[in-house]
């Protein structure tokens, strides 16, 4: 028997493989866009991260997120994201709606600190 070949990156719900040593990525359901001065930004919503784009080089990183489902404020690799869906940026803010936290989620540009937005 044949085997199928893979679903293109655009519909492939597993894990994202663009680290050190592979040369694609593969978002879990890619929801949340945002330009910012030196890429985008998308929502790597299953995989629990943000991820950088780079437009010119079609190269793609980790921005911020740890990848495990949670509700964690940090910077680097320690704040937890639950499904992050939306994404809207200021000059020096990236606002995240962490779906299923049913939070929002404020991200600094310039020292990457993640922060929960109090609501009411």
């Amino acid at each position: 028997m044949a085997r199928k070949a893979p679903l293109p990156p655009s519909t492939y719900r597993g894990p994202v493989r663009h680290e050190p040593g592979w040369s694609f990525v593969r978002l879990g359901r890619p929801l949340g866009l945002c330009p910012i001065a030196d890429g985008l930004l998308v929502a790597d919503t299953y995989n629990h991260r943000i991820r950088h784009l780079d437009p010119a080089t079609g190269r793609v990183r980790r921005w911020t997120g740890s990848g495990r489902p949670g509700h964690v404020d940090g910077s680097a690799d320690t704040p937890c994201f639950y499904e992050p869906g939306g994404l809207s940026a200021t000059g020096r803010h990236v606002y995240v709606a962490d779906t299923n936290n049913h939070a929002v989620r404020v991200v600094d540009l310039a020292s990457g600190e993640v922060q929960t937005l109090g609501i009411g």
